[in-house]
């Protein structure tokens, strides 16, 4: 997490430990922490379907898609880029 841009950098839950409900608690502290519901994040096309159900159900906007950002040939989902006030 960067608190100063209240970005949500990196979370993971082992394969083990899917579909427990633990993804949704990571990401409730991670607003508590940040101190906002709607971090900015972004996640690779590759694991974009994987994140899709919770970042629907917690409503994050699609802002940007973005090529070769981070990686070359590769594209990367941007949600909640707003500007900083």
């Amino acid at each position: 997490m960067k608190l100063s841009e209240k970005k949500l950098c990196t979370l993971r839950v082992m394969e083990n430990y899917q579909n427990r409900g633990i993804g949704i608690r990571l990401f409730e502290k991670s607003f508590e922490v940040l101190n906002t519901r709607m971090p900015l994040l972004s996640v690779s096309g590759e694991k974009l379907l994987s994140f899709r159900k919770i970042f629907d159900y917690y409503g994050f906007e699609l802002t940007s898609i973005k090529e070769d950002y981070y990686r070359k040939g590769k594209k990367e989902y941007f949600y909640n880029e707003y500007p900083a006030f």
